[in-house]
């Protein structure tokens, strides 16, 4: 079956298809504009996943190595609790003088990861590293009422190269 980045799914569906859609909640990629419907029962925790390439442009055509907010076009659903934020280098960022800063944002900025330089040492190796969010009750997000865009903020300096890939883990609230 082939589906369309516009169409809505209904969770009746069951499909072995990954990247379109934010985790899975069916909410297609680039439309904040289904609404979620929650009541009670079981319910699975959702995986919203970007990729952030220097190489690439962000929705609105920018290029990813401007200072600026990037936002990635994955959403999270209003009234959703981002629970845990994990992130990967894969190839480590670099700046003229190295001074550039990047900041990971849902609702307010930095929320998710408070700017850093990328001279720290999070954005030049593989390892994985921890948000503010890292699973502890205390430190959970929530979305408030409205669809968030996850968002890379770039600040300082423009970046020349590097590529990282995002994990935001969120429960669907009421």
């Amino acid at each position: 079956m082939l589906l369309h980045s516009n169409q809505a799914l209904t969770k009746k569906m069951k499909l072995p298809f990954f990247g379109a859609l934010v985790a899975n909640d069916f909410v297609p990629k680039n439309s904040p504009s289904v609404a979620l419907v929650t009541q009670s029962g079981l319910s699975t925790k959702k995986m919203a996943t970007f990729i952030f390439d220097t190489a690439a442009k962000d929705i609105n055509g920018v290029s990813n190595k401007t200072v600026a907010a990037h936002p990635m076009g994955v959403y999270i659903p209003a009234n959703a609790i981002i629970t845990k934020v994990t992130f990967q280098t894969k190839t480590g960022f670099t700046s003229v003088n190295s001074t550039a800063k990047i900041a990971l944002t849902a609702v307010t900025a930095a929320d998710l990861f408070a700017a850093v330089a990328i001279s720290n040492g999070d954005f030049s190796g593989a390892a994985f590293v921890a948000g503010i969010q890292d699973g502890t009750v205390t430190n959970y997000l929530s979305a408030g009422t409205s669809v968030r865009n996850l968002t890379v903020n770039v600040s300082v300096e423009a970046l020349t190269a590097g590529k990282l890939i995002g994990f935001v883990e969120y429960i669907q609230g009421l």
